[in-house]
């Protein structure tokens, strides 16, 4: 079987697993707890690092004094966050913490989980730095890569209107016609998010991995 059908094949085994688990990746596990706590975890990552935050409320009230850890599974290493105001949490850690486990502990109240985000992903066309001519196209073609499927891709280039891809195909396409001549920054962000089993209905995992770079358009 030839590599891009092998990936293909990943792709739709990875949308039957997303249905019914509610994220790709066998290190994505939806949990448990007490059902009591309304958890919101998002995580925004770059090479650089990682940025999580959570909305922690009981009973449509904010959570106070909790415990929120994690624990970064490819380092070993584990990170509480601080609160920075009622029921928000915060805390970043260096590099791209792909798989975090979260336990969270509020008196009696608990809940615990882990997500696997999408793999890292590297922007193939148009290349960094490079000199893109519109010639007579109507739309700019746009390309990635990486070792797995995410669940769903954001593309963003300036002014252009944002491109929301539910699924992941490695490629899009935006239109020439909103983006200016000149110098174009172009962020490509790849998803994954898992259910909390643990929490009341509504609570989620979110994982987003955010690469960019910048090239001329004339």
């Amino acid at each position: 079987m030839s590599k891009q059908l092998s990936r293909w094949a990943f792709i739709a085994l990875c949308g039957l697993l997303t249905a019914s688990q509610g994220a790709c990746g066998s290190a994505t596990d939806p949990g448990s707890g007490t059902k009591t706590l309304l958890a919101l975890i998002d995580v925004q990552a770059t090479a650089a690092n990682s940025q999580v935050e959570i909305d922690l409320t009981a009973n449509n009230n904010p959570v106070i004094g909790a415990n929120v850890a994690f624990t970064h599974q490819e380092t070993g290493q584990q990170h509480t966050a601080e609160s920075i105001s009622a029921g928000n949490y915060r805390v970043i850690i260096d590099g791209y913490a792909r798989t975090l486990a979260v336990k969270i502990t509020a008196g009696n109240d608990e809940l615990k989980a882990q997500l696997q985000g999408p793999a890292k992903h590297s922007i193939t066309r148009p290349s960094n730095d490079s000199r893109v001519r519109r010639s007579s196209f109507a739309t700019l073609k746009i390309t990635w890569e990486a070792e797995e499927p995410a669940e769903s891709v954001v593309l963003k280039a300036n002014q252009a209107a944002p491109v929301t891809l539910n699924g992941d195909p490695f490629g899009a396409e935006i239109p020439l016609a909103e983006l200016e001549n000149g110098p174009v920054d172009l962020s490509i962000i790849r998803e994954t998010t898992v259910n909390l089993a643990g929490g009341v209905t509504g609570s989620q995992m979110r994982t987003r991995y955010q690469v960019d770079n910048r090239f001329s358009l004339e």
